[in-house]
């Protein structure tokens, strides 16, 4: 929920036909105004767990719920990205040593991405007890946080690069590693899960909204790699090595890495056509989906895929991506200010105030 609302000011920071950030006085309004928002989900977050403070323990130990411990190092990349780009590089607060700040929490939650990456998959295959009919995209929540926070490096690596060239090296590296990381998990698990759906059918009402999970990492991953490659032409060649040191390795690994991220914008738009038609599917059939904090799954996915729509408009100056970017991020713009009326209403009435193991089954861990 909170990175679906930051998620929005990186839409609506980033400004079709130009390569770099540029912010105008309506996209600092809207900024500021998804910027209140966000505090207001905090104080959400917060509220349910003190609520019911023995969840909190409950939940690690849930086979379902422990996994979405990847969407907190995620909202801290996309608070680092807000940081930077707004607070850092648009207003000029805090000058190189605020920007090596938000690195060292860069580091931190690079940290968190990892012990989620690793950590929570470990505990997965070790004490619970999982089974193919309950699969589902969730499963994609703990790995997805390296490529997440990879793109927040790659934003940090030019404004690293300014003052020193080694320190934008060393994150525009292992920036990448997380993505290639991250990519390579996602997609072992994306061919798990559409042996589910093809096997099991689709999930059950309460679940469907997860359908829209897989565009995450196709679209995050992407402009991550984007980013990646824009970077290494501008650094390269480094050195004296008969790779890295070559006078092309920039445009290479540049033009890689856009191959890249189109195979996965071209994934995206299959599994968004999935999921359109697994919503379709269930509303055709009289099925109800009752308002929950889920709903705001449907953001952050699409958002990013926007974002990467956009960004290979630029890469390859492209008018229809441009427009097909612009009407993406337009829609999900709409979708996020559809959702905050019945959050708040939910709230007034204290209906969002439930444990969060409510909704969710439970199954024997192992032993």
């Amino acid at each position: 929920m909170d990175e679906a609302t930051l998620l929005e000011s990186g839409l609506l920071h980033l400004e079709p036909n130009s390569g770099t950030n540029n912010n105008s006085p309506q996209q600092q309004t809207g900024q500021q105004v998804f910027s209140a928002s966000k505090t207001m989900q905090d104080v959400i977050n917060i509220a349910r767990y003190t609520l019911f403070s023995g969840s909190w323990s409950d939940m690690l130990r849930h086979p379902v719920q422990s996994l979405y411990l990847g969407c907190f190092p995620m909202a801290g990349s996309t608070l680092i990205n807000t940081a930077l780009t707004t607070v850092n590089q648009y207003f000029g607060v805090g000058g190189y040593k605020f920007l090596y700040t938000l690195w060292a929490f860069w580091w931190l939650d690079c940290l968190i991405s990892f012990l989620c990456c690793f950590g929570v998959v470990y505990v997965m295959t070790v004490h619970h007890r999982h089974s193919m009919s309950t699969l589902t995209a969730i499963w994609l929540l703990p790995v997805v946080t390296v490529i997440v926070s990879s793109t927040t490096g790659q934003l940090l690596t030019p404004a690293l690069a300014v003052y020193s060239i080694p320190h934008a090296h060393l994150t525009m590296g292992v920036a990448l590693l997380m993505v290639i990381i991250g990519l390579s998990l996602s997609l072992m698990i994306l061919t798990l899960y559409l042996r589910r759906l093809i096997i099991e059918g689709l999930p059950d009402v309460g679940a469907i909204i997860s359908c829209f999970i897989p565009i995450g990492p196709c679209g995050q991953g992407g402009y991550s790699l984007l980013l990646a490659g824009q970077n290494f032409s501008t650094l390269l060649p480094n050195g004296h090595g008969y790779v890295l040191g070559d006078p092309l390795a920039g445009r290479a690994i540049n033009f890689i890495c856009f191959v890249g991220a189109w195979i996965l914008w071209c994934m995206a738009v299959w599994w968004l056509g999935c999921a359109i038609c697994a919503i379709f599917h269930n509303l055709m059939k009289g099925e109800r989906m009752p308002f929950t904090l889920a709903f705001w799954g449907l953001v952050f996915p699409n958002g990013v895929n926007a974002l990467l729509t956009i960004q290979l408009g630029n890469a390859m100056d492209s008018t229809l991506f441009h427009v097909l970017g612009s009407i993406h991020g337009a829609a999900v713009v709409l979708m996020w200010l559809l959702l905050v009326l019945p959050t708040v209403i939910h709230v007034w009435d204290r209906r969002i105030f439930v444990t969060p193991l409510a909704t969710s089954p439970s199954l024997p861990l192992k032993a």
